[in-house]
């Protein structure tokens, strides 16, 4: 079990604990709401519209996996063939110019690890992070697209809209 699920598994243990003693289960419920909530937040922050499709960066992914980008990358390009045409592509060197400048914009100049790529990111539709479930294989990835494709659906970005 990785950091992040022995988190999660010591805060669920801990509300049940709480709830044996006459803590009300009513607000812990909220409580895990609110985290989920927050969760797809956070990742709606990370959906952009490029193409006329709604997708998310390869370095926002690694970054939301706790997975190193390069690696990340490779695993993709390992596994290339588990993505349909279209649900992945890399983005071209004015795109990402325009996207750098939004998010600096937005981010108030701070652009995370995208600042040393060497390439130009890649870009993932919803259907792309589903497909990521068969080239990743870590229960934090499966839990992380469940909340993912949330937050394409609950913006109103989804592809499917």
């Amino acid at each position: 079990m990785g950091g992040e699920d022995k988190k999660h598994a010591f805060f669920h243990l801990k509300i049940i604990l709480l709830y044996g003693k006459g803590f009300s289960f009513m607000y812990f419920s909220s409580a895990i709401l609110k985290h989920r909530m927050g969760i797809i937040y956070a990742i709606q922050k990370r959906i952009y519209r490029i193409r006329r499709k709604t997708v998310i960066l390869d370095i926002d992914l690694a970054l939301i996996y706790n997975i190193e980008p390069k690696i990340f990358r490779q695993e993709v390009k390992r596994n290339i063939q588990h993505f349909p045409g279209g649900c992945l592509f890399q983005l071209t060197e004015k795109e990402w110019e325009t996207l750098r400048s939004a998010i600096n914009a937005t981010h108030n100049g701070i652009l995370h690890q995208a600042d040393n790529l060497a390439q130009t990111p890649y870009a993932f539709t919803e259907q792309g992070v589903v497909a990521l479930n068969a080239v990743l294989h870590n229960n934090l990835v499966v839990k992380m697209n469940i909340a993912i494709i949330r937050a394409f659906a609950e913006t109103g970005k989804g592809s499917r809209h």
